[in-house]
Formats: C-alpha cells, sequence, structure tokens
C-alpha cells in the first residue's frame, strides 16, 4: 500500500510539473498574456486529461512563485508584472547552484559591463547624484570610523543598484537587483578587512567619473579590475568572518 501511494504522488507531481511547464511554454509563445484569464478548473482538466487535485496543485504553486493571481469567485489571471516571488525563486536557485569564485566575479563583470553600455545611453543627472550619494554617505561612515561590515556593505550595494537603475530598463534592474543578492555576503567579508573600503571606494569613483566623462572603454576596464580584484579577495577571507560591533 505505501508503494503504491508513493507512485500515485510521483505521479501527481510529474502531471503538476506537466501542467506549469505548458503554462510556462504558452507565456514563452505569447498565447497566454500578463492579465489574461486562464481556462476554468474543468477546462484544465479536460485539455491537460489530469485530475482537480494536480491541477490545484499548480495553481496552487504558480500562485506562490507570483505567476498567477487567483480571485475568489471570479477565476484565476496571469499577473501583469514580475512579483518578488519570481526574483526570490530565481535568487533561490542562484545560491543553490553550485558556484565558484571565478564564475562569480564572471557573472559580475558580464553583468555590470552589460549595463554599463545602457548607463552610457540613458544616465540622467539625477542617476549621476544617486550614485554620488551612495559614494558620499559610504565615505563620510568609513572616515567617521564606522566599521560595521553590514552597514558599509549596504553602502556599497546601494552604488551598484543606483547603476543598475540608471539603465532606466526595469527588467534589467530587477534582474541585477536579483543576481546582486550573490554577492552580499562576499561584499559583507571583504569589508570586514581593514583598508579594503578604501578600494572599494576608489572604483566607485572611477566608474562614476567614466559615466560622467562618456569614457566607456576606460570604463569597462576598471569593472574588468574592479571583479578580478573582488575574485581575489573573496578567495583570501575565510567564510567563517563575523561582524564586527557597529560603530
Amino acid at each position: 500500500m505505501k508503494f503504491a501511494q508513493e507512485r500515485k504522488n510521483l505521479r501527481e507531481k510529474t502531471l503538476v510539473q506537466k501542467i506549469i511547464a505548458e503554462i510556462k511554454e504558452a507565456l514563452i509563445k505569447e498565447e497566454l498574456h500578463p492579465g489574461e484569464k486562464l481556462p476554468s478548473e474543468d477546462q484544465l482538466c479536460e485539455k491537460f486529461s489530469v485530475s482537480r487535485v494536480s491541477v490545484r496543485e499548480a495553481i496552487k504553486m504558480l500562485t506562490a512563485l507570483g505567476v498567477v493571481t487567483v480571485r475568489p469567485g471570479n477565476g484565476t489571471y496571469i499577473s501583469k508584472g514580475p512579483s518578488s516571488s519570481l526574483l526570490d525563486y530565481l535568487v533561490f536557485r542562484l545560491i543553490l547552484q553550485d558556484k565558484t569564485s571565478t564564475e562569480l566575479a564572471e557573472l559580475r563583470k558580464m553583468l555590470e559591463i552589460g549595463m554599463l553600455e545602457v548607463v552610457m545611453e540613458k544616465a540622467t543627472p539625477e542617476d549621476v547624484k544617486k550614485m554620488e550619494e551612495a559614494i558620499q554617505n559610504f565615505q563620510k561612515a568609513y572616515s567617521q570610523g564606522v566599521t560595521g561590515s553590514e552597514i558599509l556593505s549596504r553602502y556599497d550595494l546601494d552604488f551598484h543598484f543606483a547603476f543598475a537603475e540608471a539603465t532606466h530598463n526595469l527588467l534589467i534592474t530587477e534582474i541585477a537587483q536579483a543576481i546582486y543578492q550573490l554577492y552580499i555576503s562576499s561584499i559583507f567579508r571583504i569589508l570586514y578587512k581593514g583598508k579594503i573600503a578604501d578600494e572599494s571606494l576608489k572604483y566607485h569613483k572611477m566608474i562614476l567619473k567614466g559615466i560622467k566623462t562618456k569614457d566607456i572603454q576606460k570604463t569597462r576596464e576598471v569593472i574588468g579590475v574592479a571583479s578580478k580584484r573582488w575574485k581575489e579577495l573573496s578567495l583570501e577571507i575565510p567564510r567563517n568572518v563575523e561582524n564586527r560591533s557597529e560603530t
């Protein structure tokens, strides 16, 4: 009996995955669109030749991911925009993926150089001001003796988030902010080590200068050097570093 139940559970799980894959495929092919209402539960059962249990489980999983929204008494709709749930799913997949410091450095370099092309075209004075403020906040805290890496890493990331937002492309910004979460731990550990904050500030200032002067080639080189340096430091510093008390 136990074996039979396990087989039934596995079959239901496979059918649920099939339903989710079919809905994803329909979205990719633009047969379904954001804001569009899904067929009724009965219609989905008939379409996929599955039970109500499988359909309900698939809808439950898609709801948790933020792909669909259930409106009681009205039906189930494809979400109109990306949700934090979808981005959390991406982050968890990337976090759990087996990866090396080299792979992370390559990802960061690719991401930032790719964004740089767009930032050079679209950055406004307000974007430049945001990046300047992030640098100033970082420098002020560090010059006043703040050594808590939690605070310093937040200011460090503020610069990168402002850089991503300067693309004025929601898709790029959302993906960049999700990917940057992969580096929170390493930035935290790296900034724990004295004098590294000076290096981080130096690279931020050089990148900002390149954006202001529209020197894309020089700025690419700076990003490449910064990525390489981050990789070196992440390999040098142990993972069990604990945060110093905040000053």
